[in-house]
């Protein structure tokens, strides 16, 4: 039954182990926590940079097709309103 029994000193030492572990792995979760936040507005500055516009094109026409040839080069083939 004596050979179960563990010397106190090399139970501290083992629990001070421990600690230092647990302190590591706290630190490195805290880490990562600040750098996803740190990530996500960097890419939320980096999106507001731009300018989205939307472009609206009236054009008036008694008869046939309605093309609009918009800034990016794109054809918007349209019909007309009236008869």
């Amino acid at each position: 039954m004596d050979d179960n029994k563990i010397p106190y000193i090399a139970f501290e030492a083992e629990m001070a182990r421990h600690e230092r572990e647990k302190l590591r792995l706290i630190k490195a979760l805290v880490a990562a926590i600040l750098l996803i936040f740190i990530s996500n507005i960097g890419w939320l500055i980096f999106f507001n940079q731009f300018d989205y516009a939307i472009d609206t094109v009236t054009q008036e026409l008694d008869s046939g097709n309605a093309n609009y040839i918009g800034a990016d080069g794109t054809i918007n083939n349209g019909e007309a309103e009236g008869n």
